[in-house]
């Protein structure tokens, strides 16, 4: 392979300069992931394939090839690339970047819109993910014991606080013996309870 461009591997810094050199390319260019954007590397063997890196810039790599230009523009060249969402005016720059550089816009071809099958899918996740939220909520509330919770509350840092609360309460951690010292070992806090317990039968 002389040329391999990776968009969005989501790992960055030392740990992607480990990848990229083990997969045997020694001329690269890295973006590193930043909030969202997850990343671009343009890996090559500059022995087979002129590229000439112009730059990088934050979420962007510009390159130049002959025959290619690929990023994650985050912008547009028409409110025709646009679907539903608040309007936005943000043509102007990268759009006469594109047209000072001859660029030519290959268009979309395919369906435009929402897929009906993402879709049915995204609605069954949020399903299940509702369900698991709720299953977490009742497993919390019966294992803090609390009658007086009210519905919807989700606040599960509370509950596993509260039984770990109540956990220590009801732990013994030391016992006070016939002679008024404290015994603080579990051998010595059984023996005692079970002599105590014998003492009352």
């Amino acid at each position: 392979m002389d040329m391999l461009f990776i968009w969005e591997p989501q790992i960055s810094g030392e740990k992607a300069l480990s990848v990229v050199k083990s997969l045997g390319f020694h001329c690269f260019e890295i973006v590193d992931a930043v909030g969202f954007f997850v990343g671009l590397w343009l890996l090559r063997d500059n022995n087979k394939v002129n590229v000439e890196i112009l730059g990088t810039f934050d979420q962007s790599l510009t390159a130049c090839l002959p025959w290619l230009l690929v990023g994650d523009f985050k912008e547009m060249l028409s409110m025709d690339d646009k679907m539903g969402g608040v309007p936005v005016n943000r043509f102007k720059g990268f759009k006469s970047w594109f047209e000072s550089h001859d660029m030519v816009d290959l268009s979309f071809s395919g369906p435009r819109g929402p897929n009906p099958s993402l879709s049915s899918l995204e609605v069954s996740l949020m399903d299940d993910f509702k369900k698991v939220i709720e299953q977490e909520f009742v497993f919390w509330k019966q294992k803090s014991r609390l009658q007086w919770l009210m519905d919807g509350d989700r606040n599960t840092k509370f509950f596993h606080l509260t039984t770990v609360m109540r956990r220590r309460r009801y732990k013994i951690e030391r016992l006070k013996n016939s002679v008024g010292v404290f015994v603080e070992e579990a051998k010595g806090i059984k023996a005692l309870a079970v002599r105590l317990f014998y003492g009352v039968l």
